[in-house]
């Protein structure tokens, strides 16, 4: 049995590839929600994308970060 066949990933990033400028606020608010940050580096993280925004978290943080980023207008 190959153990690298068998190894499920269990990390994952994710990263945002872009944000309409008609949604650059709501996606602000949903990193500043989920992140605490002050709004000006929520804001100066999505001047200069794509660009991680998690790291190295587990599927289901993944799945739900990336839902409220594309619910707020985040392209993936």
């Amino acid at each position: 049995m190959d153990l690298l066949l068998a190894t499920a990933q269990t990390k994952f990033d994710v990263v945002i590839n872009g944000v309409a400028s008609s949604l650059r606020i709501p996606v602000v608010k949903a990193i500043r929600a989920m992140t605490c940050l002050p709004v000006m580096e929520a804001k100066e993280f999505i001047e200069d994308l794509p660009k991680t925004f998690k790291e190295g978290v587990t599927k289901d943080e993944a799945e739900e970060a990336k839902r409220q980023l594309e619910e707020a207008g985040a392209t993936k």
